[in-house]
């Protein structure tokens, strides 16, 4: 007991990351995060398998990296003599599935990106990704939305949640999951937010100049290379994920900053897919 009260006083902020057992027996508020994980983990689980979703484990190991943009870890095979990468994503794997006639598929599992490390990104991350054929981003918007919400209620007892967004020294932030949840128009509110008026076709050169000078004049800066599609993205983290406190869907992306995804029925400019953001951040997507 004597060694344990005195960890306790010596346990610094880096200490703390270092001796995670510790820091799990010293601290309630560790704990329950940690308990809280577990259960949205299960919940997410149970909720794909009422709608018929099958689990699956796919390859952590590959011969080639795929399914996204990042830089992979390599390892190496022995038995085989050949360098592997560790998965990005599981996406081409379960896509694979549906193709196969897997109509509902669904994993959760560790990714691995050989990126920076910050607040918001670690090289190994827990990501969930599922796949349901002949439904559209209305269909898949309006999943997880009832998961979300469905989620917050059954473990908290309501829709609003009080987060310590900074730190428990902080006052907290409230957070409404009550459905349905906002939806914006990526362009449309960007333009009404920051004032701007863009040029239509968005692969012009008028179109660039226009974003060049526009985050010049917002004094937003935009890292190089400064192409419309990387212009576009600091715009919106700039003005639209800055409000998206409570869960919001920023939808319809252009298609010159989504090439691969299915194109918007009645625009062929723009894309039918969607951004979850809840406290500024990322956490879904189509």
């Amino acid at each position: 007991m004597l060694l344990i009260l005195l960890f306790s006083v010596l346990l610094c902020q880096d200490s703390r990351f270092r001796l995670r057992f510790l820091d799990m027996m010293l601290n309630k508020e560790v704990r329950q995060i940690i308990t809280a994980k577990a259960n949205v983990t299960d919940y997410i689980r149970t909720f794909l398998k009422n709608k018929n979703f099958l689990e699956f484990v796919t390859p952590i190991m590959n011969m080639n990296a795929g399914g996204a943009a990042a830089r992979p870890f390599v390892t190496h095979h022995n038995d085989l003599n050949m360098n592997l990468y560790m998965r990005i994503a599981p996406e081409l794997f379960l896509k694979q599935l549906v193709v196969g006639g897997f109509d509902r598929v669904f994993e959760i599992g560790n990714q691995f990106r050989n990126e920076g490390i910050d607040m918001t990104h670690n090289p190994e991350f827990t990501t969930c990704e599922f796949y349901m054929a002949y439904a559209d981003y209305y269909d898949l918007m309006e999943m997880t939305e009832d998961m979300l919400s469905g989620m917050v209620k059954e473990l908290t007892g309501g829709y609003k949640i009080k987060y310590h967004a900074n730190g428990y020294d902080k006052d907290p932030i409230e957070i409404d999951f009550t459905p349905p949840f906002r939806r914006i128009e990526m362009i449309g509110e960007l333009e009404k937010v920051a004032n701007l008026n863009i040029p239509k076709d968005l692969a012009s050169e008028e179109a660039n100049k226009y974003l060049v000078d526009a985050c010049a004049r917002l004094h937003v800066i935009c890292p190089p290379p400064l192409t419309t599609a990387r212009l576009l993205d600091t715009l919106v983290g700039e003005f639209l994920e800055e409000m998206c406190v409570n869960p919001t869907f920023i939808i319809n992306h252009p298609v010159i900053m989504s090439p691969l995804a299915k194109w918007h029925r009645s625009d062929n400019a723009l894309t039918e897919r969607f951004e979850l953001f809840i406290n500024k951040h990322e956490v879904s997507k189509s």
